[in-house]
């Protein structure tokens, strides 16, 4: 997972980095229990539908990298 969101931050669109910066945010904020599993889930899932994906994913790999991302980080959450 963190070799998929160093890869989105470095992208080249401000857009996905952006993207890559709040999801890892998340992350962070759920590793340090200031989020509970619920919270982190929830706030994963927004991101993931809200429409920055969509914005600035123009093209299938970035979007498909994207979703996997906010996938694999509620995955992880739920294994924990």
């Amino acid at each position: 997972m963190s070799e998929l969101l160093n890869e989105l931050l470095g992208s080249d669109k401000t857009e996905v980095v952006a993207f890559a910066q709040e999801a890892q945010d998340l992350k962070k904020q759920y590793e340090a229990k200031k989020l509970s599993e619920s919270e982190y889930k929830e706030l994963l899932r927004d991101l993931e539908h809200s429409k920055a994906i969509t914005a600035s994913a123009g093209d299938l790999e970035t979007q498909t990298k994207l979703n996997g991302l906010i996938s694999g980080l509620i995955s992880v959450a739920s294994l924990v």
